[in-house]
């Protein structure tokens, strides 16, 4: 499968100069959410993840926790500073209001995300064949804006990374 700006944890919220009113945004993320999301929403969760996670099954929800339980390869796409996640779901402020907190919350972000994509085929091994699942995380400000012209990472777009993933080459 591929996840296209899907690969997210619980927020924490950005409180510094400027943050958006936590009412303006989409859905709350916060940890303390999930439990009354997954029942509204009647959520299919993966049986492993759930399993494993008892006391906070919800957790499954979140593609952060639950890829480790996913047996099937799987390629994500996310920007390491995903722009939905940080100004609807984290409260950043918009660009323009940007001071050092907010710069310094974004590079913090960006790291989490890093870590956590980095962790993907570590994690994974022993569910599925190490190298199996795939990650193109550019470094940039956008959320699924993922087109052949941008963004690049070694001047390879998205398209041409899973490509290259599915070992499709020059039959495309």
């Amino acid at each position: 499968g591929v996840s296209i700006a899907g690969f997210y944890a619980y927020s924490f919220p950005y409180t510094g100069p400027g943050a958006t009113d936590p009412n303006n945004g989409l859905a709350d993320f916060g940890e303390a959410a999930w439990p009354s999301h997954v029942k509204l929403w009647d959520s299919y969760m993966n049986k492993r993840c759930v399993k494993k996670n008892k006391a906070n099954y919800w957790a499954c929800m979140l593609a952060n926790y639950s890829y480790p339980y996913v047996v099937t390869p799987i390629f994500i796409a996310e920007a390491q500073t995903d722009s939905l996640q940080l100004d609807a779901h984290n409260q950043l402020p918009a660009p323009d209001q940007w001071g050092k907190d907010a710069l310094d919350y974004i590079k913090a972000f960006g790291d989490n995300m890093t870590r956590s994509l980095q962790a993907v085929p570590q994690v994974s091994n022993g569910v599925v064949e190490q190298g199996v699942h795939g990650v193109f995380a550019p470094a940039c400000f956008v959320h699924d804006d993922f087109t052949m012209a941008a963004p690049l990472m070694d001047n390879v777009s998205f398209k041409g990374r899973l490509i290259e993933w599915l070992g499709l080459g020059e039959n495309v």
